[in-house]
């Protein structure tokens, strides 16, 4: 049985992830709120898969809690993340996760995410070249677009530099997830920047 440890500050939250899992057949065999327990919990149980918030109680973040124990351990790895800060979100790609689950999210995107997770080795290279084919239909208007939202600028802030109406802005982020194939704009972010997609619009 494939056993998973929860890293998570929120203990409704860790508790639902938990019950879950262990539903649909998984062992959860440790739940930490913070980077001492979690290396303590890790080194204890050590488990095949690792579900962690990158935001934490304490000074380190959950990047610095994967960061520790990729020194010497293998596992796979989701983060879980309500943000999509860009010197997060490059921290957290140095660290080779399989995935990123966006939040608020539903408990089939949370299986899917743990299902794939298990399918993949290292890390999931899944499509990574339609993916790459899908930026490539993006107009120079909408790579601009990307750039900012890899900044962390909201809709308003890219209407304001650009000078067009947010309705424009939140019209053109849908096309783009459309026209890319990504769930969500934290899987997008995470790949434009993964693959250095945004260089010359930065």
């Amino acid at each position: 049985m494939e056993r998973i440890m929860i890293v998570e500050d929120e203990f409704i939250v860790a508790q639902s992830m938990s019950f879950f899992l262990e539903s649909k057949g998984y062992e959860v065999c440790a739940v930490a709120d913070r980077y001492e327990s979690a290396i303590r919990s890790f080194i204890s149980y050590k488990p095949d898969l690792i579900l962690c918030d990158i935001r934490l109680r304490g000074e380190k973040t959950g990047i610095e809690v994967i960061q520790e124990l990729r020194k010497n351990h293998a596992f796979r790895l989701i983060y879980v993340t309500a943000h999509g800060d860009e010197q997060l979100l490059k921290d957290a790609l140095g660290t080779h996760p399989n995935a990123f689950l966006l939040k608020p999210y539903t408990d089939q995107q949370l299986l899917v995410s743990v299902q794939m997770a298990f399918k993949t080795k290292e890390s999931n290279h899944t499509n990574v070249s339609e993916h790459l084919k899908d930026f490539q239909t993006l107009s120079k208007a909408e790579l601009r677009i990307v750039a900012l939202m890899v900044e962390g600028k909201s809709s308003t802030e890219i209407a304001d530099e650009l000078f067009i109406s947010k309705h424009t802005v939140d019209v053109h982020r849908k096309n783009i997830l459309r026209k890319t194939n990504f769930k969500n704009t934290v899987q997008l972010i995470v790949f434009a920047l993964e693959h250095r997609l945004l260089e010359e619009y930065q």
